[in-house]
């Protein structure tokens, strides 16, 4: 009676094992899964990723070596690449690139997107350093003034943000209906059938086969002695 129960709960035990082994090699396999998303500069320099850039002129984005540890930390992983750092970062993602806050939306959402929508490309919230674009023009140029006025009150209207979001979106929507009509026969999701699993009901069969064959030589063994 006891040899029977400890079988019993040897089988019960089998069946719920190879179940969750089964279900959780489905899962990896069906699943894609990421790291967590790096948010802050702290994360970034604990995930000891190079910090990659095509410019020279950004050596210098971190300061000096009078600043925090941790801008000392990044400017230690910064490096010169002879390729397109944020092409990398996007393909080989084995480095972070620097990029431009104001331009990297439409960077990312031109150029680094799949056809389901999804970006390659993640951003980090916080930024290191805070640039100001200006035009040079010739010293004592009498018409400065004028296009300062005009400049200023251009940004102040809000003209100059409007007409950068309506160029983006345009910019944006070529894009996407260009992805469209290139993809328009390709599926983006597709389902999970059992050809798929094909290989771990062959496994499984094979090892139904084997126990059988085994269960049988010892019944035959057994009734011979």
């Amino acid at each position: 009676m006891i040899e029977r129960l400890l079988l019993t709960v040897f089988l019960i035990a089998n069946v719920i094992i190879s179940g969750t082994f089964q279900g959780t090699l489905t899962t990896a396999f069906s699943t894609k899964s990421y790291y967590k998303d790096l948010n802050t500069l702290a994360a970034l320099d604990h995930s000891a990723l190079p910090i990659a850039t095509s410019s020279r002129s950004l050596l210098d984005i971190f300061g000096n070596a009078s600043l925090s540890p941790l801008y000392q930390s990044l400017k230690g992983k910064l490096q010169i690449l002879n390729e397109s750092a944020r092409h990398r970062a996007a393909y080989e993602r084995d480095v972070c690139c620097i990029e431009r806050h104001s331009d990297v939306h439409l960077i990312i959402n031109t150029e680094y997107i799949r056809p389901d929508g999804q970006p390659m490309l993640h951003v980090v919230d916080e930024c290191p350093r805070f640039y100001s674009l200006a035009y040079i023009v010739r010293k004592g140029w009498p018409f400065a003034p004028l296009f300062n006025a005009a400049i200023a009150r251009f940004v102040e209207s809000g003209l100059c943000m409007k007409w950068y979001e309506d160029t983006e979106d345009a910019l944006i929507m070529q894009k996407r209906i260009q992805q469209m009509i290139e993809h328009r026969e390709e599926s983006i999701l597709r389902k999970l059938t059992v050809i798929d699993m094909q290989t771990s009901f062959y496994i499984m069969a094979m090892g139904i086969l084997v126990s059988l064959i085994v269960f049988i030589v010892e019944m035959f063994v057994a009734r011979g002695l």
